[in-house]
């Protein structure tokens, strides 16, 4: 219990972007339920947070995917809409893949699959602070192809083992 009032303290970038806090090693070891509960309990403890910080919905939507909750996923993922887009990602249409995908939508996963080609491709240098293994990509691309690729299987099968 000491552990999960430590992680519900854990500013937003150490509980959902660093690698070895919060939710993220509970993922890492396919511990979807657990991960998604303490991202529902974050969520519910740091309102303010959860706002401004609409990744959280987001990841909380896909556990809720891993574990075939697609009900609970799609709530959690239109909550994660940002109404950000730029050159380098339109957001809003990766959450409408997710959406399409859990539903087996193939007209609606097409069309974000079309919007998220549109993103310019991230090349070196040209975006600060971008991970290097992004080099060469259409962010998310890869993602919305698998789910493509395997439109009918389990979230958790295409977002894990069907990326071409």
């Amino acid at each position: 219990m000491e552990q999960r009032a430590e992680l519900m303290r854990l500013s937003f970038a150490e509980f959902d972007q660093d690698p070895e806090k919060g939710w993220r090693p509970f993922y890492e070891k396919r511990c979807f339920g657990a991960a998604q509960e303490l991202l529902s309990m974050y969520i519910e403890r740091n309102p303010g947070v959860a706002k401004k910080n609409f990744m959280l919905n987001f990841h909380a939507g896909q556990m809720c995917a891993f574990t075939g909750d697609y009900e609970a996923a799609e709530t959690y993922f239109r909550k994660s809409y940002s109404g950000r887009v730029s050159s380098w990602s339109n957001w809003d249409a990766f959450v409408d893949a997710n959406i399409a995908f859990i539903n087996s939508d193939i007209s609606d996963l097409e069309r974000a699959k079309s919007k998220i080609e549109q993103q310019v491709t991230i090349t070196e240098g040209a975006y600060p602070n971008f991970p290097s293994h992004l080099y060469g990509k259409k962010i998310n691309l890869d993602v919305v192809k698998a789910f493509m690729a395997c439109i009918g299987k389990s979230y958790s099968i295409a977002y894990h083992d069907c990326r071409i």
